[in-house]
């Protein structure tokens, strides 16, 4: 006797989306962590940044253009995770899906600087 139910389609693809998210979060949290932990073993502080002319940005602008910063990585992320939630919903193998995600990504990635997207 079976105690389990099965799962419904759209529970398991909400629980791949949650879970893709999730796991963007968790790669953009390491990696701002890694970026404060070096800062930190440099000796650099989010203090003012200035010149011989005077302050040019405060530290609270630094910050917030740092929180603006991981904001935005997240949601490049979040739409790499979307893609590849796409890409195994239609595929049936992983390695597949995988492998298509990771090389249509690559792909985009090196077919923006022909087009003029860099930035």
């Amino acid at each position: 006797m079976v105690l389990s139910a099965p799962v419904k389609r759209w529970e398991l693809v909400v629980a791949k989306a949650i879970t893709a998210l999730l796991y963007a979060m968790l790669i953009a949290t390491v990696a701002l962590a890694t970026a404060a932990i070096l800062g930190l073993v440099r000796g650099d502080t989010f203090a003012d940044v200035a010149d011989e002319y005077g302050t040019l940005y405060t530290r609270g602008q630094v910050l917030s253009a740092l929180a603006g910063a991981v904001g935005l990585t997240w949601l490049a992320l979040a739409a790499v995770a979307a893609f590849g939630l796409f890409v195994s919903s239609v595929t049936r193998n992983v390695g597949q899906a995988v492998g298509t995600v990771v090389g249509l990504v690559m792909l985009i990635e090196a077919g923006k600087h022909l087009v003029g997207q860099e930035h």
